[in-house]
């Protein structure tokens, strides 16, 4: 194998890993990426990746603790990078349902990155889900479409918050 004769090549760990993942195979992508991290400890892509599948596999703690990590080896001047990672950590916590710690995520994102588009999605959508503040919840969404007209993620959220606000027809 490849990695065998070169284990310091961190392009090639990561295209096992989005292998693996790619197949659902979680605890496999995990593994790899343990042992890539062996050879490139300081690559954060490769712990987001372990975070990623951590998240899947709902090992939340896990998880948290792993995209922590990545934001004390993140460039504070990478806005759009520690948003993502923020937004993440959001994210499960509104698995968890702990819903202080979620809207502190989201919030603090957009303090770091007013316009990411994947903040202000997941946090509308968030929002939505609850019936809160559905009127930032459309702005915000709003926005994420701008950015990013075509994705499906973005048009299914606006939709959502639409639904929410009881207005079908824009639903």
């Amino acid at each position: 194998r490849f990695l065998d004769v070169n284990p310091t090549d961190a392009d090639g760990w990561r295209n096992m890993v989005i292998l693996n993942m790619m197949d659902d195979n979680y605890a496999e992508a995990i593994k790899v990426s343990e042992k890539a991290l062996e050879y490139n400890p300081d690559n954060t892509d490769l712990y987001g990746y372990v975070a990623g599948c951590y998240h899947q596999r709902k090992e939340y703690p896990k998880a948290i603790s792993l995209y922590e990590k990545i934001l004390t080896m993140t460039d504070s001047t990478d806005l759009e990078r520690n948003a993502d990672i923020i937004t993440a950590m959001g994210d499960i916590y509104s698995e968890l349902k702990d819903s202080v710690k979620t809207v502190e995520c989201y919030e603090r994102a957009l303090k770091i990155d007013p316009i990411n588009s994947g903040t202000l999605n997941n946090y509308a959508y968030y929002l939505a889900q609850r019936g809160e503040d559905l009127d930032r919840a459309e702005r915000m969404a709003a926005l994420a479409i701008k950015d990013e007209p075509d994705n499906a993620n973005f048009i299914d959220t606006y939709a959502w918050v639409y639904f929410a606000k009881k207005d079908y027809t824009k639903a």
